[in-house]
């Protein structure tokens, strides 16, 4: 079976990016990472603004919260040619909306005390090792960045009741589906006593599960008609 994602191509989260179109995607790529969140997500509805002469772009965030709860944001990308710029600090500072920002962002020391909000990401340690791995990587088939995937049918998973065990085998699965991601992964991850005991190995079970029906699946290029489930409730809802 061949490598299961390109060569990496942009990163997902260019913060140095000064391109429009290359800023807009990082905002897309951040609310699409939050769909891997527990309980709710970010979105955005592609409109922007530019603000301080070009110095920045504003665009209004909304967090979508489980019984149909919103919650209105604004956040700021400033181009990093303006980032010690105390005129446009003091603009972003004083907004009058409450605001979202990176954990590592520029505007933490000169906040004062305000309140704020930070862009999430899914912590589960079968996450982080494929953002890890596969962070800037594009899929072979859509070319957008595998992770986004990953990310999608997270919030898929769980719309559908999907267990927490399943959807960690989900995360982990483009770690293992490969020969050569396989052969990686048990040798540098199982077979190294300081990584080992990181992993369930019932996460392990269910993700090499999925790896089998999925590759027997595209190896053969099946019908839906002779699509083969599995005995195991969890994977099944991770073909879904």
């Amino acid at each position: 079976m061949s490598s299961f994602s390109t060569k990496p191509h942009s990163p997902r989260f260019n913060s140095q990016a000064v391109e429009l179109n290359e800023i807009l995607q990082y905002i897309q790529n951040r609310c699409t990472q939050s769909l891997s969140c527990d309980g709710y997500h970010y979105g955005w509805n592609g409109q922007y603004e530019c603000v301080l002469e070009d110095a920045a772009i504003k665009v209004n965030i909304t967090k979508f919260i489980e019984k149909n709860r919103e919650e209105q944001f604004v956040y700021y990308y400033v181009r990093p040619d303006y980032r010690k710029d105390d005129k446009v600090i003091d603009y972003i500072v004083n907004e009058s909306s409450e605001l979202i920002v990176e954990k590592d962002s520029f505007l933490l020391d000169r906040l004062n005390g305000r309140k704020v909000v930070y862009w999430e990401k899914c912590n589960f340690v079968e996450y982080q090792a494929v953002e890890k791995a596969y962070g800037d990587h594009h899929a072979e088939r859509s070319g957008v960045h595998l992770i986004n995937h990953i990310d999608e049918g997270m919030y898929i998973l769980k719309k559908v009741g999907a267990s927490e065990l399943a959807q960690k085998a989900y995360i982990l699965h483009p770690l293992i589906q490969g020969d050569s991601e396989i052969k990686e992964f048990f040798n540098n991850q199982l077979l190294n006593d300081e990584n080992r005991n990181k992993w369930d190995i019932r996460v392990i079970m269910l993700a090499t599960e999925y790896r089998n029906i999925a590759n027997a699946y595209l190896s053969h290029c099946a019908s839906s008609e002779t699509f083969a489930l599995s005995s195991l409730k969890e994977v099944n809802q991770m073909l879904m």
